[in-house]
């Protein structure tokens, strides 16, 4: 029975060795950046921004629908949005401050660390929006082909 628990708390340790190892060199990467955030969050950071711009457009009210399922489009857009506009504010919570104090460095890892899943969760709702606005797209696509074509 001493060996089960030995071996059960030989895991544990490795296991906080292994999330301390990953929290110092996040820290580190904070630590030495001019923006606050690691080159993983930066690029999140950018691309979410894109897509959010993106998503403005398709969900502008000025933007005539000339397909009835724009309408859709219009929605997914806003929903990609809105989910995007909270992903940026989660991101901007996981920042450095000062990245030049090795503390408030420390602080944005352990914070990216805890906010990890929720990060993970909103990219993959972002994922499924921008498939799903593809999909709207290439049947828009489709159907003005179509229009073209009878025209013709």
């Amino acid at each position: 029975m001493e060996a089960v628990a030995a071996v059960g708390l030989a895991g544990n340790i490795v296991s906080f060795v292994d999330f301390s190892c990953k929290l110092f060199s996040q820290a580190t990467a904070i630590h030495h950046s001019t923006s606050g955030s690691s080159q993983d969050t930066q690029d999140l950071e950018n691309i979410t921004q894109t897509l959010q711009s993106h998503c403005e457009t398709l969900s502008n009210p000025n933007h005539n629908p000339s397909y009835q399922g724009q309408t859709s489009l219009k929605k997914l857009a806003k929903e990609c949005e809105v989910t995007a506009t909270d992903l940026l504010s989660t991101l901007q919570t996981v920042k450095a401050k000062n990245p030049n104090s090795k503390w408030r460095s420390f602080r944005a890892a352990l914070a990216k660390a805890w906010k990890e899943p929720r990060i993970d969760a909103m990219v993959k709702k972002l994922n499924s929006y921008r498939e799903q606005i593809m999909f709207q797209l290439l049947v828009m696509q489709r159907w003005v082909a179509r229009i073209h074509y009878l025209v013709l």
